[in-house]
């Protein structure tokens, strides 16, 4: 699930700052993946009851074949693109890492979308 972090940070000139996202994985017993996601709903109602925090959106739900949770038990896996493969393979970093080591002393917060897009467009290979 994606789940917001309101920002009550201001910035100097007195806007509000831009929120923080968390992608969190779940694990929840259902017989069935209609019945997952609905758990997932209802988790999320509660959560945002308890913190400040926003369920923006459920983005998946996948079934864990393994009856026991044990060590090795696969907990989520998704297909990845080639780029995404090689950066993991070659021990690269993320675009935000990418960002940061081009921008030492800079503040990542500060930063817009595209700068950090740009960052990892202009990355050195």
């Amino acid at each position: 699930m994606v789940v917001e972090l309101p920002s009550d940070e201001r910035t100097p000139d007195s806007q509000l700052g831009f929120p923080k996202f968390e992608d969190r994985i779940i694990l929840v017993r259902a017989a069935d993946e209609q019945g997952a996601r609905q758990k997932g709903t209802d988790f999320a109602a509660d959560y945002e009851k308890t913190s400040s925090w926003i369920v923006r959106k459920i983005v998946e739900v996948q079934e864990i074949a393994d009856a026991d949770l044990k060590d090795g038990t696969e907990i989520y896996s998704a297909f990845i693109d080639r780029e995404w493969a090689d950066v993991l393979r070659k021990g690269g970093t993320s675009p935000l890492a990418e960002w940061k080591k081009q921008n030492p002393g800079k503040d990542s917060d500060d930063a817009t979308v595209q700068e950090i897009a740009d960052a990892w467009d202009n990355r050195d290979s």
